[in-house]
Formats: structure tokens, sequence, C-alpha cells
């Protein structure tokens, strides 16, 4: 009789036990209602799994996915921000979270991010390294660029496109010998990549190293022999020619007077078309202290210094020239874009501002100031030009608009509206304009006046089905049940598959009282699942509260 009852219980443990393993957890409950767009009960089950045990990072995943689904950026970044927190080997999680502070332009928490997460020193992290650099030179983080420069260099890249970003970090923190190691492993692995080679060379020749930079432009020129670069930076072979006894004749007349203009400019022609620019800045430096006030002469050797990709040098000498020929167009112009190149874009926006001030009615310099003001953060200075432009020209609304979206970008989202409502007035009939200010609306809690522009949509007839599925959702979050009702019938007139709003639509109807509606509404579901007693039961019930029992 013992032994009976042992084997019964083992029966029922056994059977217990296999229901535990085929029952879904209602983390995948939730994935399975996010896969198919029903987002209000994905949300639902997570939140509800969560209060449970929030100790399964798949929770907090899919929490965050339903929120990116809705398009509630703040509350995903939470949730992300909790994998992170509590589960810091999800690298996964990190980049995902990394991923969407950029969508939301916020390169100073993605830069954050990324940088938290611990090296693996294996090659699959290279993107991730690669992309801290860039970030950090974008955002001017000099520090943070030397330490991903020497994480990256310890990674050992191997891919050419790799090391010419390498390159231009480096360039940019004039730490260009550290890559050197890198670029010399590189081509000798890949004696035979042309464009490796000269990478190589224009670095030797950055770095002032003649002799190294030769023999790299040597091995250009073999492996591309139509190349003209390689072909212009090789100086003629000896021999007896007639520059090589042209040159020799002009350095003799240099050393034998110190004051010799004319030798002096030819030597600089002559070795700046052979490639030599090393030795033609040395002579041209002579030029600028014969002449100190020639504008042109400091030029000249301004234009040097950047073929050498020495910018911060050509700098001061562009600001000496200027200083001797204030407001000269085309220098301002070389100027801004130096200091563009060196990421100095405050410099750069106060210049361009400047001569845009002088030509008013000049659109693309206009442009440039604007682009060198949002680089440097200066949003007031952005917006600024963007009025002005509106006001040159009227009837051209995408001045406008683009100052709306600055401030936006600039998270001024308050100062926006006005002139996002502005634009409206000005296109009554646009859809777009009135779509983006329901969308200000939302982002600073004023549900109510983005109703207000989703119903003169509505009315108007051109309100999208999207617009009108978070209009409905509006409907309900302010306690609105009638008129939530009322989209949600006619938007499932459209759109009969859409099982999650008809729920919504049945409970609603139903809590007003509507048992009618609420049946009309339910009736394709049953019809669709005649064999599902719920769905029955529930239908009989609200038959019999509509007196419909017939």
């Amino acid at each position: 009789m013992n032994l009976n009852r042992w084997k019964v219980w083992s029966c029922v443990a056994g059977v217990l036990l296999l229901l535990a393993l085929v029952t879904p957890s209602r983390t995948d409950l939730g994935w399975a209602y996010l896969s198919r767009r029903e987002y209000a009960h994905a949300r639902e089950t997570f939140v509800e799994q969560l209060r449970r045990d929030p100790s399964d990072p798949q929770t907090w995943l899919g929490l965050a996915a339903v929120y990116d689904a809705l398009g509630d950026p703040e509350r995903q970044i939470a949730a992300l921000e909790t994998v992170a927190r509590r589960f810091p080997g999800r690298r996964d999680a990190r980049r995902l979270l990394a991923d969407v502070y950029e969508w939301n332009r916020d390169p100073g928490n993605a830069l954050r991010v990324l940088a938290q997460m611990p090296p693996t020193g294996e090659a699959e992290d290279q993107p991730r390294l690669m992309r801290l650099l860039g970030l950090s030179q974008w955002l001017g983080e000099y520090d943070r660029m030397v330490i991903s420069l020497h994480q990256v260099l310890r990674a050992g890249p191997t891919a050419r496109d790799t090391l010419e970003d390498l390159v231009v970090s480096a360039r940019v923190l004039g730490r260009q010998s550290e890559v050197l190691p890198a670029l010399v492993a590189y081509t000798e692995r890949r004696p035979s990549d042309a464009d490796g080679q000269r990478l190589l060379a224009e670095v030797y020749d950055s770095l002032g190293d003649e002799k190294q930079a030769l023999d790299r432009w040597r091995i250009v020129a073999r492996l591309r022999p139509k190349d003209a670069a390689a072909r212009a930076r090789l100086l003629p072979e000896p021999g007896g020619s007639a520059p090589v006894e042209e040159l020799a004749l002009l350095e003799r007349a240099r050393e034998s007077d110190p004051r010799d203009e004319v030798a002096r400019r030819r030597l600089v022609e002559i070795y700046h078309g052979a490639g030599d620019i090393p030795r033609a800045i040395e002579i041209q430096r002579e030029l600028v202290a014969l002449r100190p006030r020639d504008a042109e002469v400091l030029i000249a050797l301004g234009r040097l210094l950047v073929a050498q990709d020495r910018g911060r040098e050509a700098i001061a000498v562009y600001e000496r020239a200027l200083e001797i020929e204030p407001g000269r167009a085309n220098l301002e112009m070389t100027l801004a874009q130096l200091y563009e190149w060196t990421n100095q874009p405050s410099r750069a926006a106060a210049l361009l501002e400047r001569a845009s001030a002088a030509r008013p009615g000049d659109r693309a310099l206009a442009e440039r100031v604007i682009a060198a003001a949002s680089a440097a953060g200066d949003t007031d200075k952005a917006v600024a030009v963007l009025d002005r432009l509106a006001r040159l020209y009227p009837d051209d609304h995408r001045y406008a608009r683009r100052a709306a979206d600055a401030l936006v970008a600039a998270n001024r989202v308050p100062e926006a509206i006005p002139r996002q409502r502005a634009l409206l007035e000005r296109e009554p009939g646009a859809l777009e304009p009135a779509l983006r200010l329901a969308q200000l609306y939302e982002w600073t809690g004023r549900e109510p006046d983005a109703i207000g522009v989703y119903e003169g949509l509505d009315r108007a007839g051109i309100l999208p089905e999207g617009s009108a599925l978070r209009l409905a959702q509006l409907y309900r979050f302010q306690n609105r049940p009638a008129d939530f009702v009322r989209l949600a019938e006619r938007l499932l007139s459209r759109r009969p598959d859409d099982a999650s709003l008809r729920r919504e639509a049945i409970e609603t109807a139903t809590g007003l009282g509507r048992a009618d509606l609420a049946l009309r509404l339910l009736r394709p579901l049953v019809d669709r699942q005649p064999a599902d007693e719920a769905l029955a039961l529930r239908y009989l019930g609200l038959a019999a509260e509509a007196r419909r029992l017939d």
C-alpha cells in the first residue's frame, strides 16, 4: 500500500514538472505580445514580471523594446540604464543604450556608455573603440581620444580603412608618430598595397623624415607608374639634367645672397612641384622674413603648411595675413576652414559671422555660419542667422523650420513650440508642420494641445492612420473614453485585424455601459475564433446586458 502511494506521488510530481517545462514564462509571453504588436499587453506583462522578479535582463530588454515601439525614448533609456547598471556584463545592452543615445542626439552619454565598457583586447572590440574615437573627436574630448587611440593600437588594427581613420585622429592630436608602427606593420604584411604605402609615405612627410618618405614614394611609383603625386614627389634622377642644373645654380645664388627673393621664389616653385614640401616651407619662411608685411608671401607659406597637414601652424600665418588685409573674403574663408579642420568651430563661427554681416545676401556663407555655430554648440547664434535668412526670404519656410529644429536639438523644446505654431499658421493646411507641432506638445507634456492639433487634422480629413492611432492612445491617457471609443470604432473599420485596439475598445465601451457597442465590436473576434469558450461566454454576457439574446 505504501509503495503504491509513493508511485502516485511520483507521477503527480512528474506531471507538475512537465507542466512547468512546457508553460511559457511571463517574459516569453511579453516577447510574444511584442512580436504581435500588442504593445499595451506586452508592457503590462513585462512590468508585472519585473515586480515579481527584477533579476532577469531579458525582461528589462523586452520593456525597453516596448518603449521603443511606443516612441518613448526616455523610458527606453531608463530601462536600458537599469540593465547596464544591474548586469554590467551585458555588452549587447550597453551597445544598444549607446545607439539609443545617439539616435536621440545625445553623443555625450553615448560616449560615456561606450567608455564604461571594459576592453576585451580582441579584434571584435575594434568597432567599439573606433566609435569611441569618432565620438571623442566630434565632441572635442581630446584626452579620451588619446586613450581610445592607444587602445585601438594595442588591439593591432589590420584594415586599411581603420588605419586611415587612426591617422586622421592622430593628426588632430599631433601624435602621428604613435600610429607609425601599426602602419609599418601593415605595409610589411601587404607590400603590394599602394594605398597603404602612400599613407605611410604621407605620415613620414608630415613627420619630416624625408629619407623614409622618399623610399615609400618610390614603392608607390613602382606599384603605380602613372601615379602623378608619386612622380611629382620624387626628384629627377641625377645626371646633369636641366632641372638639376637649375636647382644647383639657384641654391648657390641663395647661399651667396641672403636677400635674393627671385632665387628663393623659384626654389619654392621647384621644390613644391617636386613634392619636397618641407624644403619649400623652409625657403618660403626666408621670404616671409624678407617681406613680413606682404600678405601674398604669408598666404603662400600658409598653403605649403596646409599641404603638409600642419594646419595649426598655418592658422597663425593666415591670421597675420588677415591683420594686414582685413576683410579679404577668400582669406577669411580659408582661415575659417582651417579652424573647422582643427576642431575650433567657435572661432570659425565668429569669423564667418563677421564676414556674413558684411555680405548679408550671401546664402552659402550664412549656411557655413550656421554649420559652424551648430558644431560649436552655439544654438543662439545659429538660430539668429536662420531668423535673418527667414526675414530676407519670407517665402522660403525652410529657414524658420530649421530654426525650430535647432532649438529642439538643443533640448529647448518650449522655445521651439511658438515657432512651430507660427509655421503652421503660415501653412494652415500643411500636414508636416502640424504633426511636428503635435509631437513637440507631447514632448513637453501638453497632451491636450497635441490632441487639439490631431483633431484639427482629423476634421480636415488628412490625419494619417499612424497619427490617428496615437490620438486614440492620447484619448485613453487623458481619460476621454467616449472619444477613444468613437475613434477606435472608425479605425477598426479600416484595421479589422488590429486585435489589441479592438480589445481596448471593447473594454472601454463596456466601462461606458455601451454593451451594444461592445457586442458589435466583439462579434468579429467570435466569428474568427468560434471555438474559444471565453470569447463565447463574454459575447453571451454582453448580449444579455444589451438585451440582445435573440
